[in-house]
């Protein structure tokens, strides 16, 4: 068959397509809450891998090249004879029950079968995600993170400012508590230090990595992580005074899993000679790198014994946190107008950042699904059609020696549903 279509149909069709990937897992709201932390993405690392464009252009020419030689060699092999007399077709369609564009399109409906599928598998996986527990409250919270040594500024200078930034992200019109932090939740940062512990390990055993960030008293009613034993840090806990940490309840049952109360007990850092620390409460689990994640052995430090040139402003509002965020960079640069944001985000954006590649992957494996089925369905109608328009001398005789419509209607769908179910449970299996 000869198909001219109107370009008007081409982009009508182009339109639908898009329409259904962007709005597959929520829609623009989602991608434009996660596409900003793609910043972090230096500028010239996505190229074109010359290896796969290579690859793929072979491919295109090796289906070109099957695509019009498979026909060209079958029709050197027809019958000069027979189509002379006029009863070729007929005769050929009649008898064949299975053909090279059959198997083709069956191979095609499986291929689009699968591609659904998994599709459909990673949109389910998504949806999962966003219902997932991550042990925090992300509606309503933002964070804005700062490296103020790029601008020079020491360690101790920077936490001045840091602190008077805090008191003034505070006094933000329908801000409810805000905190400082190195570190919020699912960001791209992997520090970790290595614990050891002198009740049970030796000289020179290894210490094992966990992951660790610095806090202030005020995070975990920001985040509405649960303290379920011991206090919290106070503005008693200085660079003076004994150093203490807050650990997670994984981090308890995976280092401390006994009777004994977790509250009082040390681990040191990195070797039986390392600074001490001392565990003074213990918090709910919460997602701490990725939303799939188990749960996590998690070490907080108290942030005023400490003083960093970057640090995270976290703040909670009942009201827009996108315009939080604004505001909360407007604070910052009101007291330093060369500060550098690392990330300036909701919590929301850095969860859907998170599920971000889940996400596309699953759109665009819907996308492909999308497309293969219209080119199935496509290859589907002109095989029948082929198929009809050989059998036209047939299906003529049939109807002049009785046959009715809806019989003949029921043959050539037979075909159609034979080469659909065929490819359906291939694709199953």
């Amino acid at each position: 068959t000869t198909m001219n279509p109107s370009p008007w149909a081409f982009a009508a069709l182009n339109l639908l397509v898009i329409a259904f990937h962007v709005n597959l897992f929520g829609g623009w709201n989602q991608l434009s809450r996660a596409l900003p932390l793609l910043s972090v993405v230096e500028e010239g690392t996505l190229r074109i891998d010359f290896r796969v464009l290579l690859f793929t252009t072979l491919i295109a020419i090796a289906a070109g090249l099957f695509a019009g030689l498979a026909p060209a060699l079958r029709a050197t092999r027809s019958n000069l004879v027979a189509d002379l007399k006029g009863d070729a077709a007929g005769m050929k369609a009649g008898q064949r029950r299975w053909g090279l564009r059959d198997g083709l399109v069956a191979l095609q409906t499986a291929f689009t079968l699968v591609l659904l599928i998994a599709a459909g598998l990673l949109a389910r996986s998504v949806g999962e995600a966003h219902r997932v527990d991550l042990g925090f409250t992300p509606a309503g919270l933002a964070a804005v993170s700062s490296e103020l040594g790029l601008v020079g500024y020491s360690d101790d200078k920077a936490k001045l400012l840091y602190e008077r930034a805090l008191d003034k992200v505070r006094g933000i019109p329908g801000v409810q508590i805000a905190a400082r932090t190195v570190r919020q939740p699912l960001a791209i940062n992997y520090n970790r230090n290595g614990v050891f512990f002198p009740e049970r390990q030796q000289p020179g055993d290894p210490a094992t990595p966990v992951a660790t960030t610095w806090v202030d008293p005020s995070y975990f009613e920001t985040l509405g992580i649960q303290l379920l034993r011991g206090r919290n840090f106070s503005s008693s806990d200085v660079p003076t005074s004994p150093q203490v940490a807050i650990v997670t309840e994984s981090f308890v049952k995976t280092f401390w899993n006994d009777d004994r109360d977790p509250v009082g007990r040390r681990f040191r850092l990195r070797g039986i000679d390392g600074p001490e620390y001392q565990v003074i409460g213990v918090v709910s689990d919460y997602k701490v790198e990725t939303i799939g994640e188990k749960p996590t052995p998690y070490i907080h430090y108290a942030i005023g014994q400490r003083a960093f040139s970057g640090e995270v402003l976290m703040a909670r509002t009942a009201g827009d946190a996108g315009a939080l965020v604004t505001a909360m960079k407007r604070e910052i640069l009101s007291l330093e107008p060369n500060a550098v944001f690392i990330e300036a985000t909701t919590m929301e954006g850095q969860v859907d950042a998170t599920l971000l590649p889940a996400m596309l992957a699953a759109q665009t494996g819907s996308l492909v699904g999308v497309v293969a089925t219209i080119l199935a369905a496509i290859g589907l109608y002109g095989v029948i059609a082929y198929a009809v328009a050989r059998r036209t001398r047939e299906i003529g005789i049939r109807m002049a020696l009785g046959a009715a419509r809806p019989g003949v209607v029921a043959m050539v769908m037979r075909q159609g549903l034979a080469v659909t179910a065929f490819g359906v449970l291939a694709g199953i299996a």
